[in-house]
């Protein structure tokens, strides 16, 4: 006696191009995967936790333009330490320019106390008292470099 072949579902080849296609949209999504891996692998080596979409540096002409322009109120902020500010200052036409070290910098936008302080001052009183309250708070922080 022949032993019968029962074909149940539909052809061999049918079944072969799905299952091709399960594997190839898998493979593709891996892919993918391993690639956003990457990409926020080599955005954490370079400091930052996710790239923005606008994320721009300003060239020199472009902030003297905004600075002989004065759209909106500005302070510059100088972050390079004491003695490099203090070895070569920035030019006159930038105006007032504050110097705080990126150390204390960092790590006054990174403690939770501040922040804290900030979100419970801005949600009692008025917005610009608490532009104000930060304003100050820049300056103890220059102060104190």
């Amino acid at each position: 006696m022949a032993l019968k072949f029962i074909n149940a579902g539909g052809s061999l080849t049918l079944s072969a191009v799905l299952l091709v296609a399960i594997w190839a949209i898998r493979s593709i999504r891996a892919a993918a995967k391993q690639q956003r891996a990457s990409v926020r692998a080599s955005n954490a080596l370079n400091g930052c936790r996710s790239v923005p979409k606008y994320l721009c540096k300003l060239s020199a002409a472009t902030v003297a333009l905004l600075v002989k322009a004065q759209p909106i109120p500005y302070r510059v902020l100088d972050i390079r330490t004491t003695e490099a500010a203090a070895e070569e200052p920035l030019p006159a036409w930038l105006g007032i320019a504050v110097n705080i070290p990126e150390t204390y910098l960092s790590a006054a936008l990174t403690s939770p106390s501040i922040w804290a302080r900030f979100a419970s001052s801005s949600s009692s009183s008025s917005r610009s008292s608490s532009a104000e309250e930060a304003e100050q708070s820049s300056d103890r922080v220059a102060a104190a470099a």
